[in-house]
């Protein structure tokens, strides 16, 4: 399995197994963040910034939100702006 230096817990470690986010972000995520890092964020952190906002993940300004957290608990660079 690949292994990445990850921005979260500064290890190197396992890469992501299994899908991510598609597009840019996703192959971000692929080599900026090990599986142990998503994992604790997607099946844990995410799930609880979901309800506790009572985000409706319909609405594009919902989304952008919790990417904007996701950033900010694995330590990822803001986004660049075009």
């Amino acid at each position: 399995m690949a292994q990445v230096q990850c921005m979260k817990c500064g290890k190197l470690a396992d890469a992501i197994s299994g899908p991510v986010y598609g597009g840019k972000i996703g192959e971000e995520l692929k080599v900026k963040i090990c599986n142990a890092c998503w994992k604790e964020w997607f099946e844990g952190l995410s799930i609880k910034v979901i309800n506790e906002y009572r985000l409706n993940l319909g609405d594009p300004k919902a989304n952008a939100f919790l990417n904007q957290q996701m950033r900010t608990f694995l330590k990822l660079d803001p986004p660049a702006t075009p």
